[in-house]
């Protein structure tokens, strides 16, 4: 049983279209339209291989695979998201990688005892919105959730506003 890089190839490429930079790699910003529709792409994917799939108050977004028991999950993932005319693999392999390992699972009917949860975290670069990793540093207890949600781009966008506005269901 092996992930298949073909496989995994193909999908980095059909990401490497969300925010496509003119001479390469992407431009893909926290909540721009291309990673609205990548995050889309992945929440799709998800629903193709029966994972259940949830979107936090912070817009990550996490596809579980259920254990055979009970136990806490095993997160495997990274952002989507990236910095302007980023590389092709920043992130999106994080998530692509983690992807592929579940699918693999899932194609094998192969349950492990713990849940495996593939993530998404939103605004991991924190170009768009500052700090870097907010969303996921909420989780770990360095950022309080609602100073995040008073959050500006400089454009003056607030992060929560803007978060509700988004439709990540296609």
């Amino acid at each position: 049983m092996n992930c298949e890089l073909k496989r995994l190839q193909q999908s980095i490429l059909k990401f490497s279209h969300f925010g496509k930079s003119e001479n390469g790699g992407v431009t893909r910003l926290t909540l721009t339209q291309p990673d609205v529709d990548a995050r889309t792409q992945l929440i799709q994917m998800m629903e193709e291989i029966n994972l259940r799939v949830s979107i936090d108050d912070l817009g990550n977004i996490y596809g579980t695979y259920e254990g055979k028991e009970d136990l806490p999950p095993i997160i495997l993932g990274s952002h989507g998201d990236s910095v302007e005319k980023g590389g092709n693999f920043d992130g999106i392999l994080g998530i692509l990688g983690a992807y592929e390992v579940v699918k693999v699972l899932h194609e094998n009917q192969i349950r492990l005892r713990h849940p495996i949860v593939v993530a998404d975290f939103t605004n991991e670069e924190g170009v768009r919105f500052g700090p870097a990793m907010f969303c996921s540093g909420v989780l770990a207890g360095v950022y309080e959730e609602q100073k995040i949600f008073f959050t500006k781009d400089r454009k003056g966008i607030n992060f929560n506003r803007l978060l509700n506005k988004v439709d990540l269901t296609g």
